[in-house]
């Protein structure tokens, strides 16, 4: 089974961060290391609302069918998207925490609109990608659902962490058993399979060396 010492977590996130750093993404640290379970990393983002036919990464990566020209990156948050034209967009608030109990990370996350109204339950339930639907809304209530932030103690939506071990022993890596997956690629794997679900999809320059 795959999991993470709550060392290992804070180390394994201050390695992203500092790829975080080096590519101009905008991951930064919060809580202290010394009190277990009270580190954490976060990252804001801005995403517009799309199309059933678009998808979050085609925007991302520029692949949409709407002009580039109406689109611009914030240049003190390379992150986020903004459109000059009227649109609506939702700003994403992305916390990866570490469960004491699982020992494993766990995603933890806000949304609201432009407005500044936050988005209900039902319209996260709505929001995940098609290709997660089946996946999320089949045990939708031991999927995604609100929690007080243990470190905040504030209500956020959160990925539940309780099946997180078993599908991170699932990953195998070339001359590598899964139970030595540990630090920054284990985070970085644990974000890829969870992040997409609520939105949050990682550059490929994380993977690079």
């Amino acid at each position: 089974m795959c999991y993470l010492t709550y060392r290992e977590f804070v180390d394994a996130c201050l390695e992203l961060i500092g790829k975080s750093q080096e590519i101009g993404d905008n991951w930064k640290t919060n809580g202290s290391v010394d009190v277990e379970g009270n580190f954490f990393i976060s990252k804001k983002q801005c995403i517009p609302e799309i199309h059933e036919t678009q998808n979050i990464r085609d925007i991302l990566d520029g692949n949409h069918k709407l002009s580039t020209q109406n689109y611009y990156f914030e240049p003190d948050d390379p992150s986020c998207i903004y459109e000059y034209q009227q649109c609506d967009s939702v700003t994403y608030d992305y916390h990866v925490v570490y469960s004491v109990s699982h020992s494993v990370p766990v995603l933890y996350f806000n949304a609201c609109h432009m407005t500044g109204n936050s988005l209900k339950l039902e319209e996260m339930w709505s929001r995940i990608p098609t290709q997660f639907q089946e996946q999320v809304m089949t045990r939708k209530w031991e999927s995604l659902t609100q929690h007080d932030h243990p470190v905040l103690g504030v209500p956020y939506f959160h990925l539940h962490p309780c099946n997180t071990m078993k599908l991170m022993s699932q990953l195998k890596f070339e001359n590598e058993p899964s139970s030595e997956l540990k630090g920054k690629k284990y985070i970085l794997s644990w974000l890829s399979m969870f992040g997409p679900i609520v939105g949050l999809e990682l550059s490929n320059q994380y993977f690079t060396t």
